[in-house]
């Protein structure tokens, strides 16, 4: 610095002045062009950093949006569903008396003898197998848009979760011969009294594939076209369906079937009115005076006086299902078991009112 001065010294004073006021005039400039650029490289990174974020983010909520309007179109469609076969049974079950008959299977009178015949069945039958085909089928489609979520996605929505647990355990209580345990008598070896596994895998397969061949429905027409072929496993649900009538004879210890199957579609009822009181409580009014589990006491309590040397069949079925909801994790099923059952054997008072 000092040569700088002692150079400038060499000049009259005001060229030496005005020499030194350039010098620092470039300096200056140069430091503040260095301090802006860096400035500018530093907002460029945040600001390019910023936007790939915000496409980061646009595309992850365009994924959510795509995904969530595809498992919402069949969420929507399984609830409805679980709503139809409530519905159904319920109807069923509010007077089985008066109900149980409607549920005699058709027949077709061959040489000597007469054979059953699901051409021959009556409406009532077929819309009840109709109502539960559906039910599965749309669990089945319902879980395999779940499974096609991303993980993170999967657990922002505690609602897709409880759907999920809730078809396995629907799942359970069509198969599963858990459900009576303990029971004296029950048959475990064939599907006489309940699904097996596969059969229900094969017959939600078949739901799959008409919902698959028709742009995302289950037409009733191909349903139609399914039931009068008379195809298993579809032949077999409805082979347990109509034993509910106890008085058919080619059935052994009809009364003894007929108990099972009613306690086992008692247990199905409460299930979808617990579940639907609680993600869906506008689609379904339970009435005041009776609880979901107190409708349970009474329509096990029903199948019991079917079979009167298995007194303990209400409370053995009530304790499986307390087993089977913590299996498959649906502990936030909301069966209140603190209701004390009514009288055994009693009916409800409602009249059926819609075949």
């Amino acid at each position: 610095m000092q040569r700088v001065l002692d150079f400038l010294g060499s000049f009259p004073v005001g060229l030496a002045t005005g020499i030194l006021v350039t010098l620092l005039g470039l300096a200056g400039k140069y430091l503040i062009d260095y301090r802006l650029q860096s400035k500018r490289l530093r907002l460029d990174e945040e600001r390019y950093g910023s936007e790939d974020e915000r496409a980061r983010r646009r595309l992850r909520a365009e994924a959510r949006q795509e995904v969530y309007a595809a498992v919402g179109s069949t969420q929507s469609s399984f609830v409805r569903a679980a709503i139809d076969i409530h519905d159904r049974l319920s109807n069923f079950l509010e007077n089985p008396d008066n109900t149980r008959p409607w549920l005699l299977p058709g027949r077709t009178q061959r040489w000597f003898r007469s054979v059953s015949n699901p051409q021959k069945d009556g409406y009532y039958l077929r819309e009840f197998m109709r109502r539960l085909f559906n039910f599965y089928a749309w669990g089945r489609i319902a879980q395999d848009a779940i499974n096609s979520l991303p993980v993170e996605l999967m657990r922002e929505r505690e609602d897709l979760q409880r759907l999920y647990t809730f078809v396995n355990l629907a799942n359970s209580l069509i198969t599963y011969t858990w459900l009576f345990r303990g029971v004296e008598n029950y048959d475990d070896s064939s599907e006489n009294l309940h699904l097996f596994a596969g059969s229900l895998a094969r017959l939600t397969e078949k739901g799959v594939n008409i919902w698959k061949e028709n742009d995302g429905s289950l037409p009733r027409e191909s349903f139609s076209m399914l039931y009068n072929a008379s195809e298993e496993p579809l032949l077999t649900l409805r082979g347990m369906l109509v034993a509910t009538f106890a008085e058919e004879t080619e059935l052994q210890d009809p009364n003894l079937r007929a108990a099972f199957v009613i306690a086992r579609l008692a247990v199905l009822r409460a299930a979808l009115a617990a579940y639907l009181s609680l993600d869906h409580a506008w689609a379904l009014a339970l009435p005041e005076a009776r609880s979901i589990f107190g409708d349970l006491d009474w329509d096990l309590s029903y199948a019991s006086t079917l079979v009167p040397d298995q007194p303990d069949l209400p409370q053995l079925v009530r304790r499986n299902l307390g087993e089977l909801i913590k299996r498959y994790r649906c502990e936030w099923l909301p069966i209140d078991e603190r209701t004390s059952p009514p009288g055994a054997g009693g009916q409800h008072e409602s009249q059926v009112q819609d075949r």
